[in-house]
């Protein structure tokens, strides 16, 4: 699938993916109903741009959490 995509598909694609992640954010912040939480526009663009490193960390901390392993 990739070797028939151009490269402003691949871009698209990656851009929808961190706007999608940014979305999923969001939604995830409503839910828990705190505010402060919530990024800022600059915050967004940084997100989008660089999405897989927040990921990444956001399903670290998750797991983290879920199991108990935070140590605060």
């Amino acid at each position: 699938m990739l070797a028939d995509m151009t490269l402003l598909n691949i871009i698209t694609l990656y851009v929808m993916c961190g706007i999608i992640f940014n979305l999923a954010y969001d939604l995830l912040v409503s839910g828990i109903k705190d505010e402060s939480l919530r990024f800022n526009h600059t915050q967004r663009i940084g997100v989008t741009i660089i999405w897989p490193v927040y990921a990444i960390l956001f399903i670290i901390n998750f797991i983290k959490t879920i199991f108990g392993n935070d140590k605060k």
